[in-house]
């Protein structure tokens, strides 16, 4: 998702980040969960630059991502599908991450203490 574009300064960090996981998941599926763990452990602190598309690429060298993939990200390919893919989120009621459905449903309470979850989801499920 491309949402925190805003947050990047102008340098559309979310969108190259984004791109370059599609990238990858395009021509080195295997890295993904790699490449993508290394992001969310580098990722950048919301009103900053975000990382530059060099660091971009070295993550994803540093997960074992191929050099020929990693020379892809540049052409912003997957751009428009980011795009379209975050705008679509959005329309199903997302507003931001993280975000839990349940039976389709918002769930607005809690999330960071395991009660109130597991208790919409036990209800959702029929159980006492």
């Amino acid at each position: 998702m491309s949402f925190l574009d805003k947050m990047s300064q102008g340098t559309r960090y979310s969108t190259r980040a984004a791109n370059a996981v599609a990238t990858v998941a395009d021509g080195a599926p295997d890295k993904v969960l790699a490449f993508s763990a290394a992001l969310f452990a580098d990722q950048p602190a919301e009103g900053t630059d975000g990382l530059s598309d060099d660091e971009i690429a070295k993550l994803a060298s540093d997960a074992g991502v191929p050099p020929e993939v990693v020379a892809r990200f540049p052409e912003l390919t997957f751009e428009p599908w980011v795009t379209a893919s975050t705008g679509a989120v959005f329309d199903t009621g997302v507003t931001g991450t993280p975000t839990v459905k349940i039976n389709g449903a918002v769930f607005r309470g809690y999330l960071y203490t395991a009660g109130p979850l597991t208790q919409a989801v036990t209800a959702a499920k029929g159980q006492p």
